[in-house]
């Protein structure tokens, strides 16, 4: 290509103006996009914590519910004698209780991250799709710089080079 064609082209104000004003969208969809996944990362790893939570709340109820149920064996065995079954049904309904607000919390916090995962999913792909787009405008913008500005006129010959 010929210096003076290329002068003539960054010369050209409107071809250069309509360019910059499109990759200046392109460059403030990028960083948005890189923030939305800064933030989905930050809620995924707080959603990693309520997990770790909920599964030590989870393994705790568990093992209370396991204790109860052999100390109320030692008790019937020590004694002699039952517990009353009122009495026994109304601490285990208590264990099961616990133990199915601890799954609950587990559910919902797995619920969580992969909310969080499919917003990443999102970030991620609108990034990918803005850099293309990047791509394919500065491509574009160098096709009209070969054309010497023939693409305002002609389109077909933008896509030929």
């Amino acid at each position: 290509m010929h210096d003076a064609t290329l002068a003539k082209v960054d010369a050209d104000p409107l071809m250069r103006v309509d360019a910059q004003k499109r990759l200046d969208g392109i460059r403030t969809a990028l960083d948005i996009a890189d923030g939305k996944i800064g933030k989905a990362k930050a809620v995924i790893a707080s959603a990693d914590a309520r997990i770790a939570r909920a599964d030590a709340a989870y393994n705790k109820a568990s093992e209370a519910a396991k204790k109860a149920q052999s100390a109320l064996l030692a008790a019937e065995e020590k004694a002699g004698r039952e517990i009353l079954a009122d009495e026994a049904d109304m601490r285990l309904r208590r264990l099961f209780y616990a133990d199915s607000e601890a799954k609950r919390a587990l559910r919902h916090a797995e619920a969580d991250v992969m909310a969080e995962s499919r917003a990443k999913t999102d970030a991620v792909q609108m990034l990918k799709q803005a850099r293309a787009d990047v791509k394919r405008l500065e491509r574009m913008r160098l096709r009209r710089k070969g054309f010497g500005g023939a693409c305002f006129v002609e389109p077909p010959f933008c896509q030929a080079a």
